[in-house]
């Protein structure tokens, strides 16, 4: 029925594997860096904290909905509230709101691709051998 529509999830699929490839990196970079490394240790826990600021929702307004977590929260930018507004499209058709839908997918991947990008790290950190 999405795709009847014209509707497709490609840029969220797009962002959750960039964040799938972002978080497989930054394992695998932990588990062969030297665990004495103290500076080193505190990059990988900045990532990772800056990775949880980007699921609070930076399209919402805070006073508006303190709960703007994409994940935890509570509000139409949540991850659930777009797939509950996708069930729609099975369940009741007629109360699928195409341009709300848009809206929610946009933020949804937005934020998604932020964590994704937070978690890769400083992109001038990026060792390239010349």
């Amino acid at each position: 029925l999405a795709q009847s529509r014209g509707l497709t999830l490609q840029w969220m699929y797009s962002a959750r594997g960039d964040y799938v490839r972002a978080a497989e990196k930054l394992r695998r970079d932990i588990y062969t860096s030297e665990e004495h490394n103290e500076r080193l240790l505190r990059m990988f826990n900045v990532r990772i904290m800056r990775v949880e600021f980007y699921f609070l929702s930076q399209y919402v307004a805070v006073t508006e909905t303190p709960f703007r977590h994409i994940l935890h929260g509570r509000g139409p930018h949540t991850l659930r509230a777009l797939l509950e507004h996708v069930g729609l499209l099975r369940d009741a058709p007629e109360k699928f709101d195409e341009v709300l839908f848009r809206r929610q997918l946009a933020l949804v991947t937005w934020t998604l691709q932020g964590a994704a990008n937070a978690l890769s790290g400083d992109v001038w950190n990026i060792d390239n051998n010349f």
